[in-house]
């Protein structure tokens, strides 16, 4: 007798691997941030970026950059791992986190760390 899939735990199992929740809320999120006119080429432009494996236009450079300094409360210009973890979380990437392989991180690095870790959700 042969054991059936089941159905559900096999599209549970496709979403997760492939990333479809964490495309679908940045999707939302993007359209409701920019609130476009054309909805269909708005959608159409933010997956050729993501195709071309461009982080999507929700977050921008200074937008990473801005959350670094939020989280560099003392002004020291560096944050800790556990910092750059909790900003990740914000951003919307679960773990695994990219890991910074640093005890200090500072901006620059956030930024680098940041923009790929929302690529990689993309991917």
């Amino acid at each position: 007798m042969s054991a059936t899939r089941d159905p559900r735990v096999a599209a549970e199992e496709y979403i997760q691997e492939k990333h479809i929740l964490p495309l679908f809320e940045s999707l939302t999120s993007s359209l409701l941030f920019n609130k476009p006119n054309d909805i269909r080429n708005f959608l159409i432009s933010e997956l050729q970026k993501i195709k071309a494996k461009q982080v999507p236009s929700l977050f921008t450079e200074n937008d990473l950059r801005s959350m670094f300094k939020m989280f560099d409360i003392t002004e020291r210009h560096y944050i800790t791992q556990d910092q750059f973890y909790e900003a990740m979380k914000n951003l919307g990437v679960k773990e695994p986190f990219p890991n910074p392989r640093l005890e200090k991180i500072d901006e620059d690095n956030f930024v680098r760390l940041g923009w790929s870790a929302l690529a990689k959700i993309m991917d």
